[in-house]
């Protein structure tokens, strides 16, 4: 029996597209359909510090849906507002930008990672 190689996989996995590109109220947004596995655990810490106390260590599950939100903005788009947490839960809440990047984006992907911090988040509960 002959084995399968990396290789051989890889060239099976279509290459999703780099960006998809549209325009967002007169802004160029670009939003990634995928991210990398580094980026995808990257984005899951990200979202589970926000969603801890720093200095309890207990989970704040209150703020997860802005911190799913927000990480999502941030790692699946073009746009920074990371620094300004106000214009940051304002973007994700005022507008639709969050319904724009969810038609774009590899569904399957982002609720696997979005079902493992809710299941993590109610296991510290």
């Amino acid at each position: 029996m002959n084995p399968i190689t990396s290789e051989q996989i890889a060239k099976l996995i279509p290459s999703p597209a780099l960006f998809h590109k549209c325009n967002w109220n007169g802004l160029e947004l670009a939003v990634r359909p995928f991210l990398s596995f580094a980026e995808m655990t990257t984005m899951h810490d990200m979202i589970m510090e926000m969603c801890t106390d720093r200095e309890t260590g207990e989970p704040y599950p209150a703020i997860m849906d802005f911190a799913i939100r927000i990480a999502t903005v941030h790692f699946y788009t073009n746009i920074q507002v990371l620094e300004d947490q106000e214009l940051a839960y304002a973007l994700v809440y005022k507008t639709d930008i969050y319904e724009r990047i969810m038609k774009y984006i590899s569904t399957a992907q982002w609720t696997a990672l979005v079902d493992v911090i809710k299941a993590e988040l109610n296991m510290k509960e």
